[in-house]
């Protein structure tokens, strides 16, 4: 059975973003983490439904027009690697 795994730099990524959302907006945060989970789940179904990633293996599938997964797959596994506001650099350190 496939399964989908969050690396610690995408939990925490997570976690800063609903804790900053949930300050400003409540009702954003909560249908944003609702958007998310959905997202994350059609992966499994979809692996290849984000578009080639900057980094070589990845991919990236837009959440919003602000906000990205960024992910690998294995056969059917699926690893979130970061959830990131498009305006930060990435990949990191270019």
């Amino acid at each position: 059975m496939a399964e989908i795994q969050w690396t610690e730099y995408a939990q925490n990524d997570l976690f800063d973003l609903m804790e900053y959302l949930q300050s400003k907006n409540p009702t954003a945060a909560a249908q944003l983490f609702a958007l998310l989970q959905q997202r994350v789940t059609q992966l499994l179904d979809f692996p290849d439904m984000g578009r080639v990633g900057l980094v070589e293996m990845t991919r990236e599938l837009v959440l919003t027009p602000s906000y990205l997964i960024v992910y690998q797959h294995h056969g059917a596994d699926i690893a979130i690697l970061r959830v990131l506001h498009t305006s930060r650099q990435w990949p990191l350190g270019e």
